[in-house]
């Protein structure tokens, strides 16, 4: 008797011919989500010295429960952004 051979089906249909490299360690593994007051007012020293920026987008969470975002925000308004 003749063995039938049975095509197995390729589990990865479309393999990706350039697979990114391993991209290594986090640079920062444990970072930070809140700016400290220093760090906020260095952005809105930057913020004075660029009269081409005119929206600052905040985003990560909920940045509102961060007491720096109120710090920026109150910054940003008086830069009239």
């Amino acid at each position: 008797m003749d063995e039938e051979t049975v095509e197995q089906p390729n589990p990865d249909p479309d393999p990706d011919p350039n697979p990114d490299p391993d991209p290594g360690p986090d640079p920062d593994p444990d970072p930070d989500p809140d700016p400290n007051p220093d760090q906020v007012e260095q952005v809105l020293r930057v913020l004075a010295a660029s009269p081409h920026v005119k929206t600052v987008v905040i985003t990560c969470g909920a940045p509102e429960m961060s007491p720096a975002f109120w710090l920026l925000a109150r910054g940003a308004r008086a830069l009239c952004l």
